[in-house]
């Protein structure tokens, strides 16, 4: 290990040697012997030593309490004063200087040895405090979270950068300031002030933590929910000297938590709907079997009595209510879906006329609805069930606005829409359009309002309910239109629809009713509800053709097997109560490879039929059908090469 080097700074010359004789005596190296406080520093900046004895009086311009001063400012090098006499007032000014001893001349050598080592271990302990108390600042100032501390006065001591941007306040504007003046905080539900949590720890010497509901009042008026813990700093007696008081930030989580109460509230949504669905989906396949049966016989006696026209007179009011709850069927089956994209040519006028009284029972018999719709207005391109879905929407939301009474206002026009409409409204084009309008007394919406009332999830109600303004606002962009809504508190609130006009010559011609197709050949009709199986069997018999019935897939294999002749086609029901349809459909045609298949469903083509599809049957036909829907499609199927 090398030898302690010491600089001598002493302008007695004998004095000077004696040290140096003593110091290498000891077993210290003496790096060099100087007379002047600015030699002192120039040696002490060329050697770097370990330690510096210094006499405090020097000749020249700078004595040993300046050259001492700047030694430890410039190279933190210990000094230990040697001093004999000195005024009062120099002596007063070593202290400023910090000196890690005094050698009292004349001196012995035990002396100069306690003084040297002691000096050198204090100096080793404050440079490691200090690396300790610049690590632990360091470590506070690079945390993402406040940190800020007080003195046992409540003055701010010291402040990291995050305190210091959350707050507003510098650490020099804060550092000697009450901590009250520069850290302000409420309750966030009352604005009731809030005891300063590292004030009281400083007077009760217990930690403190607030929690929910803490606001911080930053210095340009900001309010900052928070989190605070604060902790009291303990002296060498066990006192409390002061506090360091940790805060974070909690907008980001309040943020992350609302987004995952939104996911949540999406999945239970999506959850809930494909629940809706499912339940819609089977209620329309049961009610078609139903309606099956009813359209059938209602057909067969229309053929049985076809001269008998007050028998005829009886049987047509059947035959209009089956027709409709067919179309609410296929509503149904249209939700079950999922709302997909069907356009048909529709004529808002007889659509609003015809689907109002479907949501009327829905609504405050105190609201008053009206309609003012032009009887020559255009036809649309739309799908019937989404629009349906547009129109209850937007009522329920006039109807909520309205508190129970007053007036809504259904109105359509056609309307040409020009360059400067499209400036304001960029979703429309150029063109022909029928504007459809609902208008409502009710309070209607400031701007803050209006403006985020098609963002996904945003209500002004305690728990949403029905479709949303948002959904509503995807349906009219799917069918190429516009929408927006003019309203102001207290002046109610009207929703403007814009949908474009179509083609006249792409609006559908009413197709002539079509002729029964009859033919010859035997048909395995595969049917599990009974109603529905002797209707169909009597149907396909007045058409001409042979009948064989299976009401379950066992028997429909049975059948297929033990039939002793040829069987040109199968009707095949997808719900069976013994197997599913494409296993029986792959049973029957091992038995027959070539059979013909028509797949017949109370459910849409795109829901279990669509794996028989996949698998290769020649067509379907949806439930209830009519006798001529049915002639067609099987004369069809038959005749196909």
């Amino acid at each position: 290990m090398a030898p302690t080097t010491v600089l001598i700074a002493e302008d007695e010359r004998l004095v000077a040697e004696d040290i140096s004789s003593n110091l290498k005596a000891l077993g210290y190296a003496v790096c060099a012997t100087v007379t002047s406080g600015k030699k002192a520093i120039d040696e002490a900046n060329r050697h770097a030593p370990d330690i510096v004895l210094m006499d405090i009086v020097l000749k020249g311009q700078m004595d040993g309490v300046e050259a001492a001063n700047q030694i430890r400012i410039q190279f933190d090098i210990p000094v230990v004063y040697l001093t004999a006499h000195a005024s009062e007032e120099i002596l007063q000014r070593a202290k400023t200087a910090s000196p890690f001893g005094y050698i009292v001349k004349p001196f012995r050598k035990r002396e100069l040895r306690t003084a040297i080592e002691v000096a050198l271990y204090r100096h080793k302990t404050e440079k490691a405090l200090k690396q300790s108390e610049q690590w632990l600042f360091t470590a506070l100032r690079s945390i993402g979270e406040g940190v800020t501390a007080i003195d046992s006065r409540g003055c701010v001591t010291f402040m990291n950068p995050v305190a210091q941007s959350l707050t507003g306040w510098s650490e020099e504007e804060a550092v000697g300031k009450p901590l009250k003046d520069i850290f302000n905080v409420v309750h966030e539900m009352t604005r009731e002030e809030v005891e300063n949590p590292a004030v009281k720890v400083v007077e009760t010497g217990r930690a403190v933590e607030l929690g929910d509901f803490t606001l911080l009042i930053a210095k340009d008026g900001t309010d900052i929910p928070l989190e605070v813990t604060a902790n009291p700093i303990t002296g060498k007696q066990g006192n409390t000297v002061g506090a360091v008081m940790v805060f974070r930030d909690i907008r980001q989580r309040r943020r992350t938590e609302a987004e995952t109460r939104i996911l949540q509230a999406q999945v239970q949504e999506a959850q809930k709907v494909e629940a809706i669905s499912t339940l819609a989906g089977g209620m329309a396949h049961e009610y078609n079997n139903a309606l099956a049966a009813i359209a059938g016989s209602v057909e067969l006696l229309k053929m049985d009595l076809a001269e008998d026209e007050d028998i005829l007179s009886y049987i047509e009011p059947i035959s209009r209510s089956t027709r409709r709850m067919a179309k609410l069927t296929s509503q149904l089956l249209a939700f079950a879906r999922g709302g997909k994209y069907g356009p048909k040519t529709l004529c808002l006028n007889d659509f609003v006329t015809e689907t109002l009284p479907i949501f009327r029972d829905a609504i405050d018999p105190a609201i008053a609805i009206e309609t003012d719709v032009a009887s020559c207005i255009s036809c649309v391109e739309a799908d019937p069930t989404q629009m349906q879905m547009v129109i209850s929407s937007v009522l329920n939301n006039a109807s909520e606005a309205t508190n129970g009474s007053g007036r809504i206002i259904i109105s359509a026009t056609e309307e040409e829409v020009d360059e400067e409409l499209v400036k304001k409204h960029p979703d429309l084009k150029q063109g022909r359009y029928v504007h459809l309008s609902v208008r409502d007394s009710g309070n209607g919406m400031d701007e803050e309002t209006r403006n985020r009332i098609f963002e996904p999830f945003f209500t002004t109600k305690f728990q949403g309910r029905g479709l949303g303004m948002a959904a509503v606002y995807g349906i009219i962009r799917n069918h190429y239109g516009g929408i927006w809504v003019d309203s102001e508190p207290g002046k109610g609130t009207v929703v403007h629809i814009y949908l474009p006009c179509v083609d006249p010559e792409k609006i559908d011609v009413e197709k002539p009713k079509p002729e029964l197709a009859r033919g010859t050949g035997t048909i395995l009709l595969i049917e599990d509800e009974e109603p529905l199986m002797r209707v169909t069997r009597k149907m396909l018999e007045r058409l001409g053709y042979r009948v064989l019935a299976a009401q379950s897939g066992k028997k429909a294999v049975q059948t297929a097997t033990d039939h002793d002749g040829d069987i040109d086609l199968a009707i095949l029901d997808v719900g069976l109560p013994d197997k599913w349809g494409t296993d029986v459909y792959d049973l029957i045609r091992e038995v027959r490879p070539g059979l013909r298949v028509i797949v017949t469903s109370g459910y849409g083509m795109d829901s279990p039929a669509q794996e028989l599809f996949k698998a290769g049957v020649d067509g379907f036909i949806q439930k209830p059908y009519s006798l001529a829907t049915l002639s067609g499609k099987v004369k069809d199927i038959l005749e196909r090469k």
